[in-house]
């Protein structure tokens, strides 16, 4: 953690382990002791946050937004400080989703 603090806050954590092993109890207690407004928090299993990414992709789609990924980025960004996603787990064949991912963490 040394390094991350010397170039400013770290920008996310990954949590992984075996079944059963405490991560989603870890982001729970994370979650709750954020000193974060209530408001600003968003928890939510991967699977629900990209079908509201889909969602939002179809409202700025035909719209001079330039890049859409990044525009739905944006507006989650304005929306929630704090993300903390459970269930995270990308197939190989899904390419839209892990392509998601990557733009947004980007973005």
């Amino acid at each position: 953690f040394s390094s991350a603090s010397q170039k400013g806050n770290p920008r996310g954590l990954y949590l992984y382990g075996s079944v059963g092993c405490g991560k989603t109890m870890l982001m729970d207690l994370f979650f709750e002791g954020a000193p974060v407004p209530t408001e600003r928090k968003r928890r939510v299993i991967l699977h629900d946050f990209l079908l509201d990414v889909h969602h939002r992709t179809h409202r700025f789609t035909g719209k001079a937004v330039g890049n859409v990924i990044t525009a739905v980025a944006h507006a989650l960004s304005r929306e929630t400080w704090l993300l903390c996603l459970d269930e995270v787990f990308i197939k190989p064949t899904d390419i839209w989703g892990a392509s998601v991912i990557r733009d947004l963490l980007h973005a």
